[in-house]
Order: C-alpha cells, then sequence, then structure tokens
C-alpha cells in the first residue's frame, strides 16, 4: 500500500527566509512581553544600546530606534538560523519554539551578553531581569515557531 501521507520537500533557503520573517515577528512579541514585564527597572542601559554607543564610540542619536534595530535584525537573524534548522533537524522546535527561546537567552543574556561587556555578569544581575528575560524570550520562541509553521503551510 502506496504512503499517502505527503511531506513537503525540505528547502534550507525557504527556511532561511521564513525563519527571517518569524524571527522578526517573535522579536514583535518579545518587546510586547517586555513592556507587560519589564527586564530592567533600576535604570541599567539596555545591552543592544550598549553595543551601539561602543561600536560609534559614543552615545549615539535616537536610541530607541537603535535599540529596536538591533533587537528586529538580532531576532530576524536567530529566526532564520532556526528555520533553517528546522528544516533539516525538526527536533528543534520541541516545545512549540519554547526551547529555543530558552536557549537563546541562555545562550545571550545569561552568557554572551555579559561576557561582551554590554550588561553585568549574570551573577549580579536582578532575579527581575531573568525572570522578564526568561518569559520574553520564551514569549519569542512559541511566536517564532508559530508563525514559521503558519508560513510553511502557506508555502508548502
Amino acid at each position: 500500500m502506496p504512503d499517502t501521507h505527503y511531506a513537503p520537500p525540505r528547502s534550507i533557503a525557504k527556511g532561511l527566509i521564513i525563519g527571517l520573517i518569524a524571527g522578526m515577528a517573535g522579536s514583535a512579541a518579545k518587546t510586547v512581553g517586555e513592556l507587560i514585564y519589564q527586564p530592567r527597572t533600576l535604570g541599567q542601559t539596555p545591552p543592544p544600546l550598549v553595543l551601539a554607543d561602543k561600536i560609534v564610540g559614543h552615545p549615539v542619536a535616537h536610541p530607541t530606534a537603535v535599540i529596536q534595530a538591533i533587537h528586529y535584525g538580532f531576532g530576524g537573524l536567530t529566526g532564520a538560523v532556526y528555520g533553517a534548522a528546522a528544516e533539516v533537524f525538526p527536533i528543534v522546535t520541541t516545545g512549540y519554539g519554547s526551547v529555543f527561546g530558552v536557549v537563546l537567552q541562555l545562550f545571550t543574556h545569561e552568557s554572551l551578553v555579559p561576557l561582551a561587556g554590554l550588561d553585568v555578569p549574570a551573577t549580579q544581575q536582578p532575579a527581575r531581569e531573568h525572570l522578564s528575560e526568561l518569559f520574553s524570550h520564551i514569549l519569542f520562541g512559541i511566536c517564532t515557531e508559530a508563525v514559521r509553521r503558519i508560513l510553511c503551510k502557506r508555502y508548502a
């Protein structure tokens, strides 16, 4: 008996493009999550702004726009990598993207961001910041996966 289940061909290029779009949608969800449960309540400078100031060598003009550009750019980039990986290794979508969000949070805010001097060491960050970042990254991952699935079905 022939297999009647249709599985669309896997495409890394499609995964990259869809992941880019999905990651930007995930970034929007993360932004909303951070409005609800703010990570920095002690007046700390957001890491994207610290990065931008380091790159240009002085405080940037239009800091809110710069923060959002970096935020959405990074979200789109990580979404693109996630989308391509999901095409080849579907296991990365475990937990409907929530595991991706947690791994991203651990890799960035708990390690690389402090190591790059963009924030204080994780051990010195308030518990609220850890919880907010965890919450907003899980939201990012779930939204990224939801949009990725919708677009994959639409453009199968």
